[in-house]
């Protein structure tokens, strides 16, 4: 064998019609596959099999039952293609397979209907028949179908149903037109009924109980007793654990919750906190997963392991199901120092004048996870590092070191709300209260030296997969001292007096962040985050929407980020720490970092100080990426990209009135629009990636700014200064 290949003719999108192909060439019989790997990423052939004709029967009957589970029960396998070639060096008949396909139509479903014979199961069934993936004229699969089967066994378990499982259900279904069948029907009406259906075929469904299924499947449990062990190991016997009555035994005032431990290293009243499974109501395999993943969560314990027991209580004849929960901590303390390394590709200003750089530091770190007895986590850590200049900066002498920071801080990660959180939010889960103190001392050399402490008290839960985050009070200090060459800089350009100035902030941010999958689009999903920030001087939101299309060897990936912020103060701006900065391995990729904007102001181009900050910000970004090769046994991805966006300041910061300023009239004249090709390498652990960007349309150009022919630079509209036409970006994992 030297190749085999499928060519399938079907009316999907490109890409799913590849996807298929590989589906089916992976269905395809060993035998007539072709075994190849990389080396040095460069593809070879590992073996060449024995071509053996017997196998493409086998490989017919793989394919096709690939196709039915997809509801192409009518595929056709037009022509399998065999060609000889004899003249290959090594002596061998080098053979070739082709399997040319034509799907057909697939299967559409048409009624769904319930039979189960428990009133309460055909209830909940039909209560919630619209939530159902199985809907009247869309693609059978069988996939389909199995999902529908979990969806309604996950409702039936969360109603109390605790031993009801998938083999419980049976779905059947019929591909038969009943009037079809029917005698006293025109049979010429029966033929161009019959002849629609074969263009349009459907199928109808029944779901049932199965028949000889055990009758404890059908039964409603209730909790009966509940019980905690915080204090297991992992090679414990668990039989023996329950039958130990040595354990300190805490029931706890309110709740019927059983504690049993022996050290005391964890205290019941925490333990009891972070269950929700309570005795007496209906056993929810929600309330189950809620609970396990609270413990498993925290940080406090490494191991959850459950052991449940069924039986029919004599006084009341109600089945029940006692739970134990079986938890071993994790070890206590760690502490570790890392080496880092890393870039400046933050969005916002907070490094503001930091130059093009890399930075180097030392990260000392400890973490206790479990503060006084209460699962709580306390983080600590100390900081020191440098930034090394890479390349054009912001400065006068310049130099390889121009950066150093020092910083600390600590945080308490408490695993519950604290009022008045914890009673206006109901039934949240993974709930947590964090209290962080933060310091930090920057010395900028040429520039300034800044201080920053920072204190804020937070809230974080998660509600219907949407995850909200609150920190009330946040208060921050900054400490500055100007150097003289920053206060020259200030007097030539003195719009940016604002920005260099020690301030107190007192602020409430609140973000809330979200992950969205599509249950009719499973290779699609969506995350969205918005955080808004209102402080004593001014106001700030952002957001963020990123959306992926997966497919078996490629993606494409979008996002759009932007942002507003506004001074309370006629004629200020936003404060230089929070302000918006665009260009950079992250960003505008065509740009440096700070190198573009504001809108399509030429000031920066020829001031001592280029860096741009701006009040309003606006990006738009798309990825096509796809697998290459394997290099050193590690994947190497391409990408093709292009970024769309700028930022703008709300009051003008120049002689020139509205010059920067964000208007609707002249948004997609101060657009800019990058477009590039990058190379990924993917590490497992470290994703390197390297992008080549170039300017399709720079909004300091004359007119429109869209760039007329191919060139490596140029000048801008007043033709005082070439800008080049390309960047040369690096960075660590995927810009989003």
């Amino acid at each position: 064998m030297s190749n085999s290949s499928v060519n399938l003719k079907i009316d999907v999108p490109t890409e799913r019609r590849k996807e298929m192909e590989l589906e089916l060439y992976n269905y395809m019989d060993d035998s007539l596959k072709v075994q190849t790997k990389y080396i040095i990423g460069v593809k070879k052939q590992v073996s060449a099999p024995v071509f053996d004709s017997a196998n493409i029967q086998r490989s017919k009957v793989f394919m096709k039952n690939y196709l039915n589970s997809l509801g192409y029960y009518r595929a056709n396998f037009d022509t399998v293609k065999i060609k000889f070639d004899s003249t290959s060096k090594e002596g061998h008949v080098k053979t070739e397979v082709v399997f040319n396909i034509t799907a057909g139509k697939q299967l559409k479903f048409d009624s769904i209907w319930y039979d189960l014979k428990v009133p309460e199961l055909e209830k909940i069934a039909l209560e919630t028949k619209n939530k159902t993936l199985m809907r009247k004229g869309e693609g059978y699969s069988k996939a389909v179908v199995g999902q529908e089967l979990d969806r309604l066994v996950s409702l039936y378990r969360n109603a109390g149903y605790f031993k009801i499982a998938r083999n419980n259900l049976v779905a059947e279904f019929d591909s038969t037109d009943q009037a079809l069948v029917t005698l006293d029907v025109d049979p010429f009406a029966l033929i161009e009924q019959a002849r629609r259906r074969r263009l349009n075929p459907t199928v109808d469904f029944r779901i049932f109980q199965r028949d000889t299924a055990d009758a404890a499947s059908y039964l409603k449990y209730k909790i009966g007793r509940m019980t905690v062990y915080p204090e297991s190991s992992l090679d414990a016997d668990l039989n023996a654990v329950l039958a130990d009555k040595s354990f300190i035994v805490d029931t706890g005032k309110r709740s019927a919750v059983t504690v049993k431990y022996k050290k005391g290293t964890f205290t019941p009243r925490t333990v009891r906190r972070m269950n929700t499974i309570l005795p007496g109501n209906y056993y929810s395999e929600e309330e189950y997963y809620k609970t396990v993943n609270a413990y498993s969560q925290v940080g406090s314990w490494q191991q959850v392991d459950v052991r449940a027991n069924t039986y029919v209580d004599s006084t009341d004849t109600i089945p029940k199901v006692d739970i134990s929960l079986f938890l071993t901590p994790a070890k206590r303390y760690s502490s570790k120092i890392d080496f880092e390394a890393s870039q400046n590709i933050g969005k916002s200003a907070t490094d503001v004048l930091t130059g093009s750089f890399v930075g180097f530091s030392l990260v000392g770190s400890l973490l206790d996870r479990n503060f006084v007895h209460n699962a709580i986590q306390w983080n600590s850590n100390v900081r020191g590092g440098v930034e090394i200049n890479t390349g054009s900066t912001t400065g006068n002498a310049g130099g390889i070191f121009q950066n150093i920071l020092l910083s600390g801080g600590t945080t308490f990660s408490i695993p519950r709300l604290w009022p008045p959180f914890r009673q206006l939010i109901k039934r949240p889960t993974n709930s947590r209260t964090f209290l962080s103190i933060n310091g930090s001392y920057n010395d900028r050399k040429d520039f300034y030296q800044l201080r920053n402490a920072n204190i804020s008290l937070g809230f974080e839960w998660k509600k219907y997969n949407t995850i909200w985050t609150v920190k009330i009070p946040n208060v921050e200090f900054v400490g500055l001292d100007r150097s003289a060459y920053l206060d020259d800089l200030i007097k030539n350009n003195p719009s940016i007096a604002y920005a260099f100035n020690k301030g107190l902030v007192l602020s409430t941010i609140v973000g809330v962040q979200k992950n969205i999958s599509y249950r009719n689009k499973p290779n699609q999903n969506s995350y969205a985050k918005v955080t808004g920030e209102v402080a004593t001087s001014f106001a700030k939101i952002d957001g963020e929407l990123r959306h992926n299309i997966i497919y078996s060897k490629s993606k494409w990936a979008f996002r759009v980020i932007g942002g507003i912020g506004a001074a309370y103060k006629k004629g200020d701006r936003l404060p230089f720490y929070r302000q918006f900065i665009a260009g950079g391995p992250n960003s505008m990729r065509a740009w440096r970092l700070r190198q573009l904007g504001l809108g399509n102001s030429l000031m920066q181009d020829t001031a001592q100080f280029t860096d741009r900050l701006g009040d309003i910000y606006f990006e738009a970004n798309a990825e096509y990426r796809f697998h290459m090769f394997k290099l050193l046994d590690f994947p190497m991805e391409g990408a093709f990209f292009t970024d769309w966006g700028n930022i703008w300041s709300r009051k003008s910061t120049t002689a020139v009135q509205g010059d920067g300023v964000f208007t609707f009239q002249h948004f997609i004249r101060d657009l800019g629009v990058a477009a590039g090709y990058g190379i990924r390498w993917d590490f497992s652990y470290l994703r390197v990636r390297v992008d080549i960007a170039y300017k399709v349309k720079d909004p300091v150009r004359g007119g429109q700014g869209w760039l007329k022919e191919f060139e490596y630079k140029t000048p801008n509209r007043l033709g005082n200064l070439e800008n080049k036409n390309y960047a040369i970006q690096f960075g660590i994992d995927y810009p989003f």
